[in-house]
């Protein structure tokens, strides 16, 4: 999370700078992948690939969700189950409840899409057959 290395008084990007950015004629001995939800300051950003992506609506969570739910279905059954109609339905409903949650949050980002995703991948192992038993410990119920 490059965000959080970016807010710290400690400045720790800056040993960064010299493997990415090597001697003459010489190719950075590692690569490195960094996330952030927020932008980070031009001097950075320009040392690579910036791609920034808009906030998922509720369909986007919904098809994020059910993309994710398939997946795990497949992994635990060895790719012959797909979603029954009331997984269907249950996975639409928290698609637009977190939708409605994120947008009303007191702290902002205070639970991310990295908690709805999870949320996801929990309800849809096997041994959680109750949708509340997951969801209610996941947010604090």
């Amino acid at each position: 999370e490059i965000g959080l290395a970016e807010e710290s008084r400690f400045n720790p990007l800056k040993v960064l700078h010299s493997l990415l950015e090597p001697a003459e004629d010489d190719f950075p001995d590692v690569a490195v992948v960094g996330i952030s939800n927020w932008a980070l300051d031009a001097a950075k950003m320009n040392r690579a690939v910036h791609l920034s992506r808009p906030e998922p609506d509720g369909k986007d969570l919904y098809l994020t969700g059910k993309s994710l739910a398939q997946a795990a279905l497949q992994n635990a059954s060895q790719g012959g189950k797909h979603l029954t109609m009331a997984q269907d339905n249950a996975l639409k409903a928290l698609a637009e409840a977190y939708f409605e949650y994120e947008q009303k949050q007191t702290h902002k980002n205070f639970h991310g899409l990295r908690d709805y995703y999870s949320l996801i991948k929990c309800i849809c192992l096997p041994e959680h057959v109750n949708t509340s038993a997951v969801v209610k410990p996941q947010f604090n119920l």
